[in-house]
Order: C-alpha cells, then structure tokens, then sequence
C-alpha cells in the first residue's frame, strides 16, 4: 500500500509512522516520491525558476495568500487566518519570509494560493489559462489551488513508482475523493471514488464507495481480499 498525498513529504511521513506504513511516499501531489527517513527522494520535479517567480509577483500584485514550498520549508509572507489554518490542517508551520521574492532562488516543489472558495474557483480557471500549458494546476481543496511542474500529478508518479518497483500498473488499485485523485484514478488499472467524491470523480471510477463511516476499509475487503 501507497499513501499518494498534496501534503509535503514530512507531514506524510508522520502519518504513516502512526500507523506502521514504510512504503515510498507520493506526496506534494506527486511531485516528489520518496521513502520515510531517507535524504534523498527517489523522484522529485520541481517548478520551473522563471514560472515560479511570475506566480510570485502575481500574488504580491492582487494581495493573494501564497504557500511556497521550498526543501522542508512552507513560506509566506506572514501569518494570515489561511497559514493557521494551513498549520492546524498539515502540522506544519509556516515559515514567516517577509517578502517571498527573498526565496525565489529556492526552488519551489510546489506553490499554493489559499482563500475563500467562491475566490479559488474562478482562479483556478484564470491559472489554468495562463499556466496551463507550462504548470500543472488543480484544486485539492475548495479553498485551495495549487501550481506544480507540468509532469506532475498521481497518475503519473503512479505510473513510475509501478515501473520503478516492477508492478504492472494492470495489478494496482487507486482511492480517492478529491479533484486531484482523478489522474490517479484513470492511470491505476481499478479506480474506486470514497463516499465524499464529487461528480466529476464518479463518473470516472470503477466502483463507488457508499460506506462513510470506514470507506478505505470496505475498498480493502472487498475489492482485494474478497469480503
């Protein structure tokens, strides 16, 4: 079993510490796959310098909340009601940079704007215009948009982590429930949607969840070992 995750790689690892998982980690939405307590990632995509810079100034030029992720490094401008929020969700506090243009020299894993909803969506689309055809951009949560280098999303850190452990991408079974699992519901060989998924989601799995109360343990026991 594989966590695949849009939380950074430390948040992930806590998690799977608590409950025993010492299999690679897909996390920052697949930009980076690595194993719990090595340095080293065995993938990791970056976004590119220069694009990575141009969402900066965006952000600073319309006042909107930016996250960028850089190493272990979750940077802003100060802390807003959507960085504790972003803390109390991920256990990670941001780090407090001023000015994010003092880090852009860093490379970013990955950037997030956060605000309200009704602000995000249209967003999402006004960035996926302008970006789309040079960045990944998706929504892993209404309040949130993230940008990433173009070759990353699950399906295709799914795909290589297959190939790279030698399991046919025909043997392997995804989960998911948010926008952001769709790439990795089509590339896995059975995509199952949880209870909370949205249409869109739905209408690209294999099997629907109904179960809410424990939805990943009714997937396990009956899609793989048959109960």
């Amino acid at each position: 079993m594989v966590i695949a995750t849009g939380r950074p790689h430390r948040s992930a690892e806590e998690i799977l510490g608590r409950i025993g998982l010492t299999t690679p980690i897909i996390s920052f939405n697949g930009a980076m796959i690595k194993k719990p307590g090595e340095a080293e990632p065995m993938r990791h995509l970056t976004v590119p310098a220069d694009l990575a810079a141009a969402a900066v100034d965006l952000a600073r030029e319309r006042s909107l909340y930016l996250l960028y992720f850089a190493g272990d490094d979750v940077c802003v401008t100060h802390m807003s009601r959507w960085g504790w929020l972003y803390w109390q969700r991920t256990g990670l506090r941001p780090l407090v940079v001023g000015d994010l243009r003092n880090v852009r020299d860093r490379l970013a894993t990955k950037l997030i704007i956060m605000d309200e909803a009704g602000t995000i969506e249209p967003l999402t689309e006004e960035l996926g215009t302008r970006f789309g055809d040079a960045l990944y951009v998706t929504r892993s949560r209404p309040d949130m948009v993230e940008l990433m280098n173009l070759g990353v999303n699950k399906g295709t850190a799914l795909r290589w982590l297959a190939d790279h452990l030698g399991v046919p991408i025909e043997q392997t079974m995804a989960l998911g429930d948010a926008p952001n699992d769709a790439p990795l519901l089509e590339a896995a060989a059975l995509a199952v949607a949880m209870p909370a998924s949205g249409e869109d989601l739905r209408r690209i799995a294999d099997v629907v969840i109904k179960d809410e109360e424990r939805p990943v343990g009714t997937a396990l026991r009956t899609l793989v070992l048959g109960g």
